[in-house]
């Protein structure tokens, strides 16, 4: 085997390489169900935070309510609030083992959904 030849089969490889290094995957999951962000929940008092909101799909819940209720901190998630509701978004969630009264969920990934 010549130079020549082992130079060509190095450049093949490397190309092989390079291009399997340089495709981008897309990593992010897809998101859980489709929601609605029906406003701030005041019923546990004005200032304690709070969503409303309603679980459109993937909700497992034997009985789902009109609408549950969330203290997640939106924010810490990288999601801004607007300002008018309601808003449609794509999110993850799941039950909150709290005894309170109420539908509570805790979200782990929101976003809005165009």
């Amino acid at each position: 085997m010549t130079i020549k030849d082992r130079v060509q089969k190095l450049v093949i490889i490397l190309t092989i390489i390079f291009l399997f290094a340089g495709c981008k995957k897309d990593r992010d999951t897809p998101y859980q169900s489709k929601g609605v962000l029906l406003g701030p929940d005041m019923k546990m008092c004005p200032f304690c935070g709070g969503m409303m909101v309603k679980i459109l799909t993937n909700d497992t819940t034997k009985t789902p309510p009109d609408y549950y209720r969330t203290n997640t901190n939106l924010a810490s998630l990288g999601f801004t609030a607007p300002n008018s509701y309601p808003v449609n978004v794509l999110l993850n969630w799941h039950l909150a083992n709290m005894p309170v009264a109420g539908h509570f969920i805790v979200i782990t990934k929101i976003k809005l959904d165009n």
